[in-house]
């Protein structure tokens, strides 16, 4: 489970797990189980490709004429957002969600 702590020391180290296992303390070290520095770096790719659509809608948006209307969320549209947060509740702690993909998305 990847909870707010982990979070912190993948974002002290930058991500670098090398530098992480170097000069981590052991209580940083036993903190992890397999897999999960990976799983963090995994999210940090999803936020990163999450933060370039924004950015490239965003100047799209800003070249396009401002014309808003209502586009109602089709079942697939709804079952592939339910599916992506389902992804991440199950690999990050549900009680510090937001505070975790902050932090994370620093790096991202």
């Amino acid at each position: 489970m990847i909870t707010l702590t982990k979070a912190q020391i993948y974002t002290k180290y930058a991500g670098n797990i090398d530098v992480w296992l170097q000069n981590g303390s052991g209580n940083e070290i036993a903190l992890f189980s397999d897999g999960e520095w990976n799983q963090i770096e995994s999210i940090i790719d999803e936020l990163s490709i999450s933060k370039q659509k924004v950015s490239s809608a965003k100047k799209s948006d800003a070249e396009k004429p401002v014309k808003r209307t209502y586009k109602p969320i089709t079942p697939e549209k709804y079952a592939e957002a339910k599916e992506e947060t389902e992804r991440f509740l199950g690999v990050v702690d549900a009680n510090d969600y937001e505070a975790i993909l902050s932090e994370l998305y620093k790096l991202a």
